[in-house]
């Protein structure tokens, strides 16, 4: 069985921005699809939980990207701490992104014009923009990921 275990504990990062960075995220792995195609390799059912000091993620953003880089990026969304996708087997990076409102920051809507509640990427950015997760991607095997991610105070 291919049960992996993640805790780590990293600084806080706080980065004021829309909530619409998640939503459009999230959508484009929709678009991209799922199916690796007659051509493709073989997609792998991958699911599991995401916890941030001990609670679980609401809503976010979950991507295995290859290690090597010659591959493209498969991922989803998280709700209330799970996440269910398909993905290629092999070495990943991991990026976990979850953004919550910020009722007294304002920024831009997507008008230009108008402002509208600011939202923040409260996951530290060691689990996304400077990940250090890995996962492995068996091609046999359950596919069950847990990440246990820490922030410290």
């Amino acid at each position: 069985m291919n049960h992996e275990h993640h805790e780590v504990i990293a600084s806080r990062t706080v980065v004021v921005g829309g909530l619409t960075a998640v939503v459009g995220l999230a959508l484009s792995f929709a678009v991209s699809g799922c199916n690796g195609g007659a051509d493709g390799p073989p997609l792998v059912g991958v699911s599991g939980e995401v916890v941030l000091d001990g609670v679980p993620v609401k809503h976010g953003v979950i991507v295995f990207e290859s290690a090597d880089g010659k591959t493209r990026s498969y991922g989803g969304t998280i709700e209330d701490g799970e996440f269910s996708f398909d993905s290629t087997a092999g070495a990943k990076r991991v990026r976990i992104e979850a953004y919550r409102d910020v009722h007294d920051a304002r920024v831009l809507g997507p008008d230009g014009v108008s402002m509208t509640a600011g939202s923040e990427q409260y996951v530290p950015d060691t689990y996304n923009a400077r990940s250090s997760l890995e996962s492995v991607v068996e091609l046999e095997g359950d596919g069950e990921f847990f990440y246990k991610l820490r922030t410290e105070s």
